[in-house]
């Protein structure tokens, strides 16, 4: 029963790390690319691929607050799960140092040297379908908190590209 407990807290230990570098890496990736880039890229890239992807990417980009809140409601909570786990395989100092190194060359370091890299456009599509999800979970505590950052920084829901990509439709 003790390797079993201990396995499955290296394990969630691990999950809490690749949720984290997926977080950390997709809030530099997807916030980082621009609306107006990104319908550009839907009507004027030479590459269907590129233009495809665009095209799926734009509607999650322009829900900037909410996947702001979103990605990093799930960074914080991976973050802060890692030493509960790590606490139970180690002593508590070295679960902190642990996770302190885990977190800052995994879950932030090496995510934002790839999720940012030249295929930025590529991986931010290809993990659409997880974003989503997460974006639909997380909608009954994120989007509150959206909608509340949404009236109090634009005072309208709308952000400024919206009109750039409305009025070019």
């Amino acid at each position: 029963e003790g390797l079993g407990v201990a396995f499955f807290n290296a394990l969630c230990a691990l999950a809490c790390v690749l949720v984290a570098a997926l977080a950390a890496g997709l809030t530099l990736g997807l916030l980082g690319l621009d609306p107006l880039m990104l319908l550009i890229k839907m009507r004027a890239s030479e590459d269907p691929k590129e233009r495809a992807s665009a095209t799926r990417l734009l509607p999650v980009v322009k829900q900037y607050h909410r996947l702001l809140v979103t990605l990093l409601l799930m960074n914080s909570i991976a973050n802060e799960a890692l030493p509960i786990f790590l606490e139970k395989l180690v002593s508590p100092a070295v679960a902190v140092l642990a996770s302190v190194t885990l977190v800052l060359f995994f879950g932030e370091i090496l995510p934002s040297a790839i999720f940012t890299g030249p295929e930025q456009v590529a991986i931010a599509d290809s993990l659409l379908p997880m974003v989503r999800f997460v974006l639909w979970l997380f909608y009954p505590l994120a989007g509150p908190i959206a909608a509340m950052l949404d009236r109090l920084l634009h005072g309208h829901d709308d952000d400024d590209h919206d009109d750039v990509v409305r009025s070019s439709d």
